[in-house]
């Protein structure tokens, strides 16, 4: 790769970057995950938003006990 071919190589890595931030929030959304958290996984490393192809939907037991934690820790915040 030469200097001038930098650049471009550069614009390609954004873009791509910004593509699978966007795809891997909306496809970590409908799983059910934490999709903030996967977009800015695929925003520095791209080729791993392609993991959240793969994920598994979380059992219903398990996003109830996040939804309780959740709550938990907002009453514990307000003291």
């Amino acid at each position: 790769m030469s200097i001038q071919q930098l650049p471009m190589f550069i614009t390609f890595y954004g873009l791509a970057s910004f593509g699978s931030a966007i795809l891997a929030y909306i496809v970590a959304s409908a799983k059910h995950r934490d999709a903030s958290h996967w977009a800015t996984i695929a925003f520095l490393f791209p080729p791993l938003g392609l993991v959240t192809f793969f994920l598994t939907r979380p059992s219903i037991e398990h996003r109830q006990a996040n939804a309780l934690e959740k709550k938990f820790r907002k009453v514990m915040d307000q003291d």
